[in-house]
C-alpha cells in the first residue's frame, strides 16, 4: 500500500471516532495508519467516544467513522474508499492565492 504523497495534501487534520474493544474500530485505524504512512502532512487524532456523551449519541452505532471538518466517511470503508473519500479534499498543489480565506 502507497503511502499518501505530502506534496499532494497539505495540514489535513482527520479524526478517527472510535471506542476500545472494537475490532472495526481497530481494522480503520490499522488502514488509515497504513495509508496515511509516516506523511508529517496529515494527522489522524483518535477520538473514543465513550467519554462524551454527544458523540456516543451521535456514533455509538456507526463506528469507526474518519471525520476531515464536516465530511464523514462510515465504516465499511476500504484502502479505495478511503483515497477517494480524501481526493475530494483541496490539494496543495491545486491551492491557490484565490484560495486564501
Amino acid at each position: 500500500m502507497d503511502s499518501i504523497d505530502a506534496s499532494e495534501r497539505a495540514g489535513l487534520e482527520l479524526i478517527l471516532y472510535h471506542t476500545s474493544q472494537c475490532h472495526l474500530c481497530e481494522l480503520a485505524e490499522a488502514l488509515c495508519a497504513e495509508l496515511i504512512g509516516h506523511d508529517e502532512a496529515i494527522s489522524l487524532k483518535t477520538v473514543d467516544i465513550v467519554s462524551d456523551d454527544a458523540l456516543m449519541a451521535r456514533y455509538g452505532w456507526v463506528i469507526p467513522v474518519v471525520a476531515y471538518g464536516e465530511a464523514e466517511l462510515h465504516w465499511p470503508f476500504d484502502e479505495a474508499k478511503l483515497r477517494a473519500w480524501l481526493a475530494q479534499f483541496p490539494t496543495r498543489t491545486a491551492r491557490t492565492s484565490h484560495d486564501a480565506p
